[in-house]
Formats: C-alpha cells, sequence, structure tokens
C-alpha cells in the first residue's frame, strides 16, 4: 500500500536512473578526460548490475541516509543510532542500494581506500544477510554512485568555470573515482565474500597446457 505520490514519487538518486542521468550532466562538460573517465566507469558499473538485480530484494529504504538524519545514544565510548528524523527520502528501493549509498560515502570520507566498505558490509550482513547477488552487485553500485558524484561535480564546475570552489570539488571527486578504481570488482566481491565469511566453490581447475606431458618438464 506504499503510495509513491504522497512520498514525492521515485527518488533522483535511484540507481536505476543513474546512466541517463550521467550523460545528461556529462553532456555540458568540455573536459573530454573527465567525461571520459567518469562515463568509462559508469558504463563498466551499469553493465554488472543488470544480471544481478532479479536477486536483489526491495523493499522501503532511506537510501541516502545521512548522519544529519539520526538521533542514537551514548554507551560509553560509542554512539549508537535509534532513530531517524527525516523520511523525505523513503521510497521503494533495492536493500543493497542504500549499503552501497553508506558504503560510497565510506570510500569517500575515509582516504578513498576501497577496503573501508569492509567493516560495514560485514556488520550489515550479520544483521540483514545478503544473498549471492546482492553481495556481488554491492562494488558496482558504489562505483556507480561514486561515478554518478563526479559528474555532478563536473557539470556544477562546467556551469561556474570561475568558482574555485567547485573546480576544488570537481578535482576531489575525480581523485576518489580514480582511487576507487584501482581495484576491479572481483576483486572487491572476493573481498567482501571473505569479510562476511561466505564459503565459495572452489574453481574446478585442470592444466593450463593439458597436452604437455609434465613428466618430461625440465627446469
Amino acid at each position: 500500500d506504499f503510495d509513491r505520490e504522497i512520498w514525492n514519487g521515485e527518488h533522483e538518486e535511484e540507481f536505476r536512473k543513474a546512466g541517463p542521468r550521467t550523460v545528461s550532466l556529462l553532456s555540458a562538460v568540455t573536459d573530454q578526460e573527465a567525461r571520459d573517465m567518469i562515463a568509462r566507469a559508469m558504463v563498466t558499473a551499469l553493465r554488472r548490475i543488470p544480471p544481478l538485480t532479479p536477486a536483489s530484494r526491495t523493499g522501503l529504504t532511506l537510501p541516502d541516509l545521512g548522519a544529519g538524519d539520526l538521533v542514537g545514544e551514548t554507551e560509553g565510548p560509542d554512539w549508537h543510532p535509534t532513530g531517524v528524523t527525516d523520511l523525505s527520502g523513503l521510497s521503494l528501493n533495492w536493500y543493497v542500494a542504500a549499503l552501497a549509498k553508506t558504503c560510497a560515502r565510506i570510500v569517500s570520507s575515509q582516504g578513498e581506500e576501497p577496503s573501508a566498505i569492509l567493516p560495514a558490509v560485514s556488520a550489515y550482513h550479520a544483521v540483514d544477510p545478503l544473498n549471492a547477488g546482492e553481495l556481488e552487485a554491492i562494488w558496482p553500485l558504489v562505483i556507480a554512485d561514486i561515478a554518478f558524484s563526479a559528474a555532478l561535480a563536473e557539470n556544477r564546475h562546467a556551469l561556474a568555470p570561475e568558482d574555485e570552489t567547485a573546480a576544488e570539488e570537481a578535482k576531489g571527486q575525480r581523485q576518489i573515482l580514480a582511487n576507487a578504481s584501482t581495484v576491479t570488482a572481483a576483486y572487491m566481491h572476493a573481498s567482501i565474500l571473505d569479510a562476511c565469511r561466505v564459503e565459495t566453490v572452489p574453481l574446478d581447475l585442470g592444466p593450463l597446457l593439458p597436452d604437455v606431458d609434465a613428466e618430461k618438464i625440465k627446469l
């Protein structure tokens, strides 16, 4: 009985709109190197996502929840969120999309280190176990979110070329994307499975050169 119209319909942050919105944002960008870098990262990420989405669970989410939207309690040195103050982003979305948004923020704020997301992913998995498709979709979704943020920053810079703040933001977002792109999706998938302690089926590997008699090989 969720009424999209009451909650402003679909939200612009939805990953399902990331590709077309990125194309629209980059149309105003004249820096060819920046355009190519962002577009390449987005296309690579979005190609990996569709085969995984049929397995992704959908429900009510707050896909871009900021720290300022939370209330909580302090226990010793730790602070624990207990409630949400702003429901304006409530929408029907993939559960894993909200986690990916969180991971993208972590990458952006933790020195752009991809492995910084692993504690958050394993903590989420411990509470709400992710299925195989969701575990594989996390990193492509993270890259898509970071690439979209970079496109947004480049668009602002293109529309206000004399604005030094916009220029610095665009440069910073490009660097975050470049650092996040230093690891492959396969590597991050394996790292996520390891962090979540998910057992994988070993690959059935055979000899690389089966016609060569190993007994005749000399060093």
